[in-house]
């Protein structure tokens, strides 16, 4: 699965932020 950087870094950024 191909994805943009700066988007990849935003989804996980997100997902950590979910988790905390």
């Amino acid at each position: 699965m191909v994805c943009v950087y700066t988007k990849c870094i935003c989804v996980i950024l997100s997902t950590i932020t979910s988790i905390l």
